[in-house]
């Protein structure tokens, strides 16, 4: 016993620390709570500091934007470029060489070349065209600028003039009016003559100015050089023609496409535009300028691949019926606007550009049908970068390639245009300004450099081709030359990867590959059963809608309106996957697990006259309340159209904002808004922003032309 009471007696302080090390580590426990709930109370209002601050941050917008404005503003004006001498020794030397070849038989050479010199020193003029894939709009911002705008400038000048005795002549010569040039649709194209730093300072042309900017934000006007208007005529383009641009450009493709796609702005038109980006980022710049001045376009796509690897179609009855090439160039035609080029340029930029673009235009060929037509385009004055081009893709024997006769085209349609035919020679310069006879005289190091290509070759008729000078029309510089594929023999693909190899020796891969590019399918049935239920479409088309996975989680899919021959193009096989970033319009926003329908901005626009459901007219002034609050209550609402949203289903709708019944206007517009139980409010988008801003443009212009009547 006495050993058991040892033993318990050396038990027993053991269970009694046993026992207050679990008190203690309760009341840690307890400490630890209540740590936590300090801790997750002190996050809380660290929450709501935040949320609070953002939305002073969203309050003081319009300051913060002022305040970076006006930092832009005072950097701008601190940019050196502007103020070094216009003055280049070697570019002199060398395009007096060039131009001297395209005027044989000038007497006045000295004051053609003193013109030329004297204008590539100054800026281009502002030039603005109307955009005609938005014609009611485009037509009622032209009768507002020559009915309203321009009056009220002639009137202040001429005030301005009576009560001014030193007025200079340099201001009294300002002219806003549409070029002579433009024959065909004479009054879409505009010029301004003082350049773009003048225009957007000049206290006289601050309404102009206002007028040109707000349009270009909401896709009524295009800046661009006025050259790029003849593309069209050019590339000779048919309503029904497949059309690719494929050297990209990123913001250049909010310019070029909408002048291209007027060409199917005709309800017949059956054509197909496709624009090739060769990043993400240069896409997503492409899609943001196409979805201001291409609103309900079903036939564009937009592409993003490295041009050397754009995928072949595998049959050549599906090329393009016409490509643009306008390839990466050494861009001096574009000295105006780029005066940096004084200072840096040298006879070597063309060089190290020429065989690349050699690649860049074989490739294009091999991307068009037979029968189909390149429009090889540069914004530089090199010959290396032109007509050596030109010269050494017709003689390389990849397949049969004949040079198209252009001057006739533009003297058909541009009577008045001024151009020259491409020269047929020109001299090679070194590194230091010497003439370099001949390739096979060079020294090991320049061989490195120079290619045979680079020199002459007789009888190309490279005068088909057609060269246009900045002096002449007040345009920058450029090189147009169309190229016929006479031959079905296939052109090698140029490309890096060797894509097609991989393809014949994986066939899984290869079916992979010839997939919809980046997940576009047909629509499934139950998909379409769903748009028809929830928004009663009309169309028994079921075929002109595709749809892409958004989420995989989710089960979330986008669903585009998609025209017929982009449907082609999406569906053809091709040796390589084509990497498509947008497709037509993204009309509708669908989750099949909840049957869950939301159309969006774009796809109201271009299906409004195809819903029988979900769309009800709003009047203006509850569009206005709409804009200014984001959401309206039901008992707000007027009696008539609190009857019409009580017949929707809660969800997504289309409001079409609807005119006074006296008046003989169309509808403004469309909103796409989401109706609850108690009110309605504006749908949430990505270009809730932008969209929001639009239409407030709209309704402001609707109520000044109100005013005015």
């Amino acid at each position: 016993m006495a050993g058991q009471g040892r033993f318990y007696q050396k038990e027993a302080p053991f269970n009694s620390r046993k026992k207050s090390q679990s008190r203690s580590n309760a009341k840690q426990k307890r400490v630890v709570s209540r740590s936590d709930i300090v801790d997750r109370r002190k996050r809380a209002r660290d929450h709501i500091k935040a949320r609070e601050q953002a939305n002073a941050n969203r309050l003081h917008g319009e300051e913060v934007r002022a305040k970076r404005q006006k930092l832009c503003k005072e950097v701008a004006e601190k940019i050196v470029w502007r103020k070094f001498d216009r003055k280049n020794e070697a570019f002199e030397n060398f395009y007096k060489q060039v131009m001297q070849t395209m005027y044989p038989n000038c007497d006045n050479f000295d004051k053609v070349w003193a013109t030329f010199v004297k204008c590539i020193e100054r800026s281009i003029c502002v030039h603005f065209r109307f955009n005609l894939n938005h014609a009611d709009l485009a037509e009622k911002a032209l009768y507002l600028l020559e009915s309203e705008i321009i009056p009220e400038y002639i009137n202040n000048e001429s005030n301005r003039q009576k009560g001014s005795e030193d007025l200079s002549g340099t201001e009294a010569a300002i002219q806003i009016a549409p070029l002579e040039w433009t024959s065909h649709n004479k009054h879409s194209l505009w010029k301004v003559s003082v350049d773009a730093k003048t225009f957007r300072k000049k206290e006289s042309l601050m309404n102009i100015y206002n007028f040109v900017y707000e349009n270009t934000k909401f896709g009524l006007i295009i800046r661009h050089d006025p050259t790029i208007n003849i593309l069209p005529e050019l590339l000779s383009i048919q309503s029904s023609d497949r059309i690719l641009d494929l050297c990209g450009g990123g913001g250049e493709n909010g310019i070029r496409a909408p002048v291209i796609a007027e060409r199917f702005s005709s309800p017949d038109s059956t054509g197909v535009l496709v624009v090739n980006e060769t990043s993400i980022a240069s896409g997503t710049v492409a899609i943001r300028n196409l979805s201001r001045t291409l609103t309900c376009s079903a036939n564009v796509i937009v592409t993003t691949h490295r041009i050397l690897d754009y995928p072949q179609m595998e049959s050549m009855n599906d090329g393009f019926d016409r490509v643009l090439c306008m390839v990466p160039c050494s861009g001096d035609g574009l000295i105006r606007n780029c005066p940096e080029k004084w200072r840096t340029w040298t006879a070597l930029k063309g060089v190290e550009n020429h065989s690349k673009q050699i690649k860049l235009l074989t490739k294009a060929l091999s991307l068009v049908k037979v029968g189909g037509t390149v429009l090889y385009c540069t914004r530089s004055m090199n010959p290396i970068e032109n007509e050596a081009v030109v010269t050494a893709v017709l003689d390389n024997g990849l397949c049969e390639v004949e040079l198209v006769d252009i001057h006739s085209i533009i003297d058909e349609k541009f009577p008045a245009f001024l151009k020259h035919p491409g020269v047929e020679s020109w001299a090679v310069f070194g590194e230091e300004m010497q003439t370099l006879s001949s390739c096979e005289k060079l020294n090991e190091k320049d061989k490195t450099k120079f290619s045979s290509t680079m020199w002459p070759k007789p009888k190309r008729n490279l005068d088909r081709c057609v060269r246009v000078l900045p002096h002449e029309n007040d345009t920058h510089a450029f090189f147009f030359a169309a190229l016929t594929k006479c031959t079905a023999e296939a052109i090698p693909t140029v490309s890096a990867a060797p894509t097609a190899e991989k393809a014949d020796k994986r066939p899984s891969d290869r079916h992979k590959q010839s997939s919809t590019g980046n997940h576009f399918t047909p629509l499934k049935r139950q998909n379409w059963k769903n748009l028809v239920q929830c928004y009663g479409l009309k169309s028994n088309n079921q075929d002109s809608f595709l749809q892409k996975r958004q989420s995989i989680q989710n089960g979330q899919y986008s669903v585009h309106l998609v025209s017929e021959q982009a449907i082609k193009i999406l569906t053809s096989r091709h040796v390589g996957k084509l990497a498509v970033q947008r497709a037509g319009v993204e009309a509708f926003h669908l989750t099949p697990s909840i049957s869950r329908v939301e159309i969006t901005d774009v796809g109201a626009q271009a299906l409004a006259p195809a819903l029988s459901k979900q769309i009800i007219p709003l009047p203006i002034a509850i569009v206005e309340q709409l804009l200014d609050t984001k959401e309206v209550w039901n008992h707000q609402l007027p009696a008539l159209t609190l009857e019409h949203v009580e017949s929707l289903q809660d969800g997504s709708f289309v409001a079409v904002i609807e005119t006074p019944c006296d008046q003989d206007e169309d509808s403004i517009g469309f909103i796409t808004c989401v109706k609850y139980q108690n009110g309605i409010s504006m749908a949430a988008s990505p270009d809730l922003n932008y969209n929001r801003s639009r239409l407030l443009f709209l309704l402001s212009r609707y109520r000044n032309s109100q005013g005015s009547k």
